[in-house]
């Protein structure tokens, strides 16, 4: 997942400036970027699909084993559970602000995967 491991670049490379800005240890400015990272990798990339591969293994995705144990649901609330967590480490003076972006990406993520259709991920 290209996506990933760009924006895993991309929080290492700016992890101290984030970290200043959001009132935290560096690690957590990184965990941070990695974990929205994540969330935008996995959820608004395109989805292949493939003919041999039936129901639970759509999404071309290392793990994919791991889709025939767990329903899409639980797999959305496991994604943005680091998300949560980092959250909870950034400074007292921003985090509000982090708190509603938190609360509105979920939301964004289900908008834009409903009106790009290109990402075949109306299921």
């Amino acid at each position: 997942m290209p996506v990933v491991l760009i924006g895993l670049f991309i929080a290492v490379a700016c992890g101290r400036l984030l970290a200043r800005r959001l009132c935290c240890p560096w690690w957590v400015a990184v965990a941070l970027v990695g974990s929205l990272t994540l969330v935008i990798g996995v959820t608004l990339t395109p989805q292949s699909v493939s003919e041999d591969v039936t129901d639970a293994g759509e999404i071309s995705w290392p793990f994919t084993w791991i889709l025939a144990l767990l329903d899409e649901r639980t797999l959305n609330v496991l994604l943005f559970v680091p998300l949560g967590f980092t959250i909870a480490l950034i400074g007292s003076r921003v985090l509000w602000i982090a708190v509603m972006g938190v609360l509105a990406l979920p939301w964004a993520v289900e908008g834009i995967q409903y009106l790009v259709t290109w990402l075949s991920r109306d299921a």
